[in-house]
C-alpha cells in the first residue's frame, strides 16, 4: 500500500518541470507581463510590498476595465510560478488587445508553495502548504485585493486560481468559512470589509467539494460576492478526466474539480437561480498541469465571459446563454430533459429545475442522492437498474436522469436491462 500511495502522490504533486517546454525561460527578475506580490511562509506582507505591486500595476496603464489577480498551485518555486503566470498573462493580454476596447491589468499573487521534496508526505508538507494557502488568502490576498479596490474603484476585479491556489482565492473571498482541519494561522485582514469580484475562477480546483456546505457560511457569503463563480469539473462520464483529482479523491478527499459541488439547499438555490455558478467540463486535461488547463480555448472563453459580465452589450458567451435558456425554459419535463445531455454546467442547472419540479425541492442535489447516482454512473452503470425502481428521487426513478444516452455510454443501454429490474 505504501508503494502505491507514494506512486499516486508522485502523480499528484510532481513535477511542474514536465510541462516547461510550453513555458518561457526561467528568470530571476521581475515579471514583465504582470505586477507581482510575493508571499513567504509567514503568510504576511507589508504595506510597502503591496504599494510596490500597485506601482508595478500602474506601469501597465492608469485606467483598467478589468484587473485579474492570478495565483498558482502546490509545490512551485518562485521562478516556476513566475514562468506560469508570465505565460498566462501573455494569453490574457493578447485576448484583450486583439478583441475590443476593454482594458485589463494583471497581478500575480505568488506564495511559497515549494517543498523541495521528491515524494511529498501527505500528512506533512502538503497539509502545511494547505494551511499556508488558506493563510495567504485570509491575509495577504485580502490586503492586496482591498488595496486594488480602493485604488481602482471603477475596475472590475476578478480572481483566478489553479489547483491548491484555489484555496488561496476562496479564503480571500469567503474568509468566514470554517475549515474542518488545517486551519489558517493568520487572522483575517479587515474581515469587516467585503471583497466584490466579477469572476471567481477555480481551475482544476483542489478545494474540498463540500467546503461551503460544512463551513457554516450563508448563500450571500458563498456566491453573492462574485457575479460568477467559474469552476472546472471532470465530466459526468469522463472522456476527459483530471487523473490527479480523481486519484486525490480516493486518498485525501473529494476535490471541487472532480464532481458537482455539495452545497446547502440555500446556497444551491441562490447560486443557480441567480446564475452565479458555472461548471466548466470542456477539455479537462488528464495531467492537471497549469498549462494544459489554461490553453488558448479556455482563456478565450473566460475572457469573453469577463467582457460580457462587465458590459451586457458585449456578445453573450455560449455558456451564459445556455444557462439562461435552462432557467427560462417552461416548467415541464419535455422542455427541461433535453438539456441533461449537454455539458456538465447545463446538466447541473437542468437537474436543479427538474428536481424542484418532480421532487418538490433541490434536496437530492444537496443530500448526496444525485452524487451517488453519478458515482455509480461513472463506475458500474448497470447497478443503477437495480437501484432505480425504489429510489426516493423521482427524476431517477422515472428514468429521466441519467439519460438514455448516458446509460448507453456507460454500457447499460435500455434494451439490455433485465426484466426483473424493470
Amino acid at each position: 500500500m505504501r508503494t502505491l500511495t507514494q506512486f499516486l502522490l508522485l502523480l499528484l504533486f510532481l513535477t511542474p518541470v514536465l510541462a516547461e517546454e510550453d513555458l518561457p525561460i526561467k528568470h530571476d527578475g521581475k515579471p514583465s507581463n504582470y505586477a507581482q506580490l510575493w508571499v513567504d511562509e509567514t503568510a504576511t506582507v507589508t504595506d510597502a510590498a503591496v504599494n510596490e505591486t500597485l506601482s508595478d500595476l500602474a506601469r501597465q496603464g492608469q485606467e483598467f476595465d478589468h484587473i485579474l489577480v492570478m495565483t498558482h498551485g502546490f509545490d512551485l518555486d518562485e521562478q516556476t510560478s513566475t514562468q506560469q503566470l508570465e505565460w498566462l498573462s501573455d494569453k490574457f493580454l493578447r485576448e484583450f488587445h486583439s478583441k475590443g476596447a476593454q482594458k485589463i491589468g494583471l497581478v500575480g499573487l505568488q506564495w511559497h508553495s515549494a517543498t523541495g521534496a521528491l515524494i511529498v508526505p501527505i500528512g506533512g508538507d502538503y497539509l502545511r502548504k494547505i494551511a499556508l494557502a488558506r493563510s495567504a488568502g485570509r491575509g495577504p490576498a485580502r490586503q492586496l485585493l482591498l488595496a486594488l479596490q480602493s485604488r481602482y474603484p471603477k475596475a472590475h476585479l476578478s480572481l483566478l486560481g489553479h489547483s491548491t491556489g484555489c484555496d488561496v482565492m476562496t479564503a480571500a473571498v469567503v474568509p468566514e468559512v470554517q475549515y474542518d482541519g488545517t486551519e489558517p494561522f493568520v487572522p483575517t485582514y479587515k474581515p469587516e470589509q467585503p471583497i466584490k469580484v466579477l469572476m471567481h475562477a477555480l481551475i482544476g480546483s483542489d478545494v474540498e467539494y463540500d467546503l461551503y456546505a460544512k463551513g457554516k457560511v450563508n448563500a450571500e457569503q458563498t456566491f453573492g460576492r462574485a457575479e460568477l463563480t467559474w469552476q472546472t469539473m471532470v465530466p459526468l462520464q469522463p472522456d476527459d478526466m483530471d487523473e490527479v483529482l480523481i486519484l486525490r479523491s480516493h486518498f485525501i478527499g473529494r476535490p471541487a474539480g472532480g464532481q458537482f459541488p455539495k452545497l446547502t439547499m440555500e446556497q444551491l438555490d441562490y447560486a443557480v437561480s441567480k446564475r452565479r455558478l458555472f461548471l466548466d467540463s470542456e477539455v479537462i486535461p488528464r495531467s492537471h498541469y497549469f498549462v494544459d488547463y489554461l490553453k488558448d480555448e479556455r482563456v478565450a472563453r473566460i475572457s469573453d465571459t469577463l467582457k460580457f459580465l462587465a458590459n451586457p452589450n458585449a456578445p453573450k458567451p455560449g455558456e451564459i446563454e445556455q444557462l439562461e435558456k435552462v432557467l427560462a425554459a417552461p416548467d415541464n419535463v419535455k422542455s427541461l430533459a433535453p438539456y441533461l445531455d449537454e455539458n456538465s454546467g447545463t446538466t447541473f442547472y437542468a437537474l436543479w429545475r427538474l428536481e424542484r419540479l418532480l421532487c418538490g425541492s433541490s434536496v437530492h442535489l444537496t443530500d448526496g442522492t444525485i452524487q451517488d447516482i453519478v458515482d455509480t454512473l461513472r463506475t458500474y452503470t448497470q447497478k443503477l437498474w437495480r437501484q432505480q425502481k425504489h429510489s426516493k428521487c423521482v427524476t431517477f426513478r422515472e428514468g429521466i436522469f441519467p439519460t438514455e444516452k448516458m446509460m448507453t455510454k456507460g454500457g447499460a443501454p435500455p434494451w439490455a436491462r433485465p426484466k426483473k429490474w424493470k
